[in-house]
């Protein structure tokens, strides 16, 4: 049996279901926006709840749901011992964080299953229906990094993840001490704070964000793995 870990991403699985949703029935179109052509047939719409898998945003775009089966596809005749799940932070490593992927993941045979925009329903549609399902992983949960949009969700969301660890089975992992406030003020006389290891839009890694992680990790990679 392949021998199979995930560290499964909290951070954007609650931060996209705000900071990303998709236009609720009722509410007004943004102005300017394109009106759908007439006879075109309606896209199907996403459940409000975040935790109900759900597929809606494949359907509305096979280009994405290709994407997902491509990258699965090419470990089909290889080993894959490592998976990263979850959205655009995930899908990071093979941007900011690609040369630390290189160094740390590519050779333990890893696959970066992050698909940037995606929310929590839609990554739990894609651990329950594709072909990541019949494996056995262990886990790791990643806890969510500091945001300045949602600091206070994000804490109370940590907790709950944090409940879902038995340190048996599966890990949680928590970034958000080794990710430390940075405060810097303006002429103005008000301040701004943003976190070590984050880029100007203080939600998604630079590479020294994804070293901070890669560094907090590998004790725990290196026991899962049985390295020495």
């Amino acid at each position: 049996m392949k021998k199979l870990f995930l560290p499964l991403l909290a951070l954007g699985f609650g931060l996209a279901a705000t900071a990303q949703t998709t236009l609720q029935v009722g509410t007004q179109p943004t102005v300017g926006a394109s009106a759908p052509a007439l006879g075109s047939p309606a896209q199907p719409t996403e459940p409000t709840s975040t935790t109900t898998p759900d597929n809606t945003r494949y359907q509305n775009n096979p280009a994405l749901l290709a994407k997902c089966q491509a990258r699965l596809a090419a470990f089909n005749e290889k080993p894959c011992d490592i998976i990263f799940i979850g959205d655009s932070i995930t899908e990071g490593w093979l941007g900011a964080g690609k040369e630390i992927w290189e160094k740390n993941y590519a050779p333990r045979n890893a696959l970066d299953f992050g698909i940037s925009g995606d929310k929590t329903q839609n990554v739990l549609w894609r651990l329950g229906n594709m072909e990541i399902q019949n494996l056995k992983p262990k886990i790791i949960l990643v806890s969510i990094m500091p945001c300045e949009r949602a600091h206070d969700t994000m804490m109370q969301a940590d907790s709950i993840i944090k409940n879902n660890a038995d340190e048996s089975t599966v890990f949680y992992l928590n970034l958000v001490p080794l990710m430390t406030p940075i405060t810097t003020a303006n002429p103005d006389g008000s301040s701004d704070t943003t976190w070590k290891g984050l880029g100007k839009d203080r939600l998604h890694p630079t590479a020294e964000g994804y070293q901070i992680w890669a560094d907090a990790m590998e004790p725990l990679l290196t026991k899962l793995l049985g390295e020495k």
